[in-house]
């Protein structure tokens, strides 16, 4: 089999490579080129991995992230929502004669403020 490449490749153990060296010892000498060659093999293809997941969590980081944004001006929306109509401000301009027919049969402040932690609690959000 021949190769594209005719480098070869040598390094020397340093002293903080003391557990690389016990290790290589145990190896018998016959193998201890392809030993390290599969060593160099795993570690080249776990980098390749771990830059992969890497940027899967990045993706995933920026979609939570944009669903988050998403649920916040939900939220915001109706938040407005319950305080135009706590305050009898009007929605529409069909809210506001709806409202005018409704002025004597007003919602108490306490079924609003349930009406509203129900649909809060519909979307999954709570206060």
């Amino acid at each position: 089999m021949t190769h594209a490449w005719k480098k070869r490749y040598a390094f020397r153990l340093q002293e903080e490579d003391e557990e690389l060296a016990i290790f290589l010892e145990q190896v018998p000498n016959a193998q201890t080129s392809k030993v390290i060659r599969e060593m160099l093999r795993f570690a080249y293809r776990q980098m390749k991995q771990d830059q992969q997941e890497q940027k899967q969590f990045q993706e995933l980081l920026k979609e939570i992230r944009s669903l988050r944004e998403s649920n916040d001006a939900t939220f915001e929306a109706i938040q407005t929502q319950i305080s135009q109509l706590s305050t009898g401000s009007p929605l529409t301009t069909e809210n506001n004669e709806s409202q005018e027919q409704d002025k004597d049969e007003q919602v108490p402040d306490e079924k609003v403020k349930e009406t509203a932690q129900a649909m809060l609690s519909s979307f999954g959000l709570q206060d």
